[in-house]
């Protein structure tokens, strides 16, 4: 601010008066002016990147949150300690209440009320622009695979629901690469089931995977699995 408390004193031309919004607004404005807007820029290209850096850090990091939780679950516990990390699973609790969820003088009277500031900004150019987004997420919707390029994988395929959702996949126009899996024990090869899909007149690829019972399926289902954009598990117990 320019106004200065100097005792009743103040240099020649100050206002003895606190600024008024207004005139604060007036005087940002000014100093604005004077400002090199070239080297904001650069601080605001840094800004823009790392929040393009966090966002992709954050979607990393919930990958790897749902693999470790997907760990625990198959092993059945909630802690675990590794070479290097210690890992803990555990509930938390949280209260709260709405506006709705009280009468209007009770929300008055107790409701707790603060102002912050909030500094943002909107990139004009590049990347992470307004424009280049809405045109990314149009050009998205406009890719749609043609028909017959789907991989699916019924997982259980010889079983007595297996093998007709097995049919109805390889007689489905989108799906041009049909992969059925089964154990062993199933009393239908998962070889026969493909072979006799096989004779359909579709233009629709079927091949079958067996895995032994109590082998790692990391050794069976790699090529099974690999690129599949629909994975079917109609097998339970």
């Amino acid at each position: 601010h320019f106004w200065l408390d100097t005792g009743g004193r103040c240099p020649s031309g100050a206002s003895t008066h606190p600024p008024t919004p207004s005139r604060e607004r007036a005087l940002l404005q000014a100093m604005a002016k004077t400002l090199d807007l070239t080297g904001l820029d650069k601080v605001l290209d840094t800004w823009n990147w790392a929040k393009g850096e966090e966002a992709a850090a954050k979607k990393k990091i919930e990958a790897c949150k749902t693999q470790v939780e997907a760990f625990l679950v198959k092993q059945g516990v909630t802690d675990l300690v590794t070479a290097k990390y210690k890992v803990n699973k555990r509930l938390q609790s949280r209260e709260g209440i709405s506006k709705k969820d009280v009468p209007a003088n009770v929300w008055s009277q107790y409701a707790k009320k603060s102002e912050f500031a909030v500094l943002a900004f909107t990139a004009l150019t590049g990347k992470r622009s307004a424009a280049a987004k809405a045109k990314a997420k149009a050009k998205a919707k406009k890719e749609v695979k043609p028909a017959g390029s789907f991989k699916v994988c019924v997982c259980g395929g010889a079983g007595g629901i297996g093998q007709p959702l097995s049919l109805l996949m390889a007689m489905d126009s989108n799906v041009g690469e049909l992969c059925i899996f089964d154990l062993d024990v199933a009393m239908v090869p998962p070889a026969g089931v493909a072979a006799d899909l096989g004779h359909l007149e579709r233009k629709c690829s079927v091949k079958g995977y067996t895995m032994p019972v109590g082998k790692s399926p990391a050794e069976y289902l790699e090529e099974c699995l690999t690129g599949c954009h629909l994975v079917l598990v109609p097998a339970g117990g």
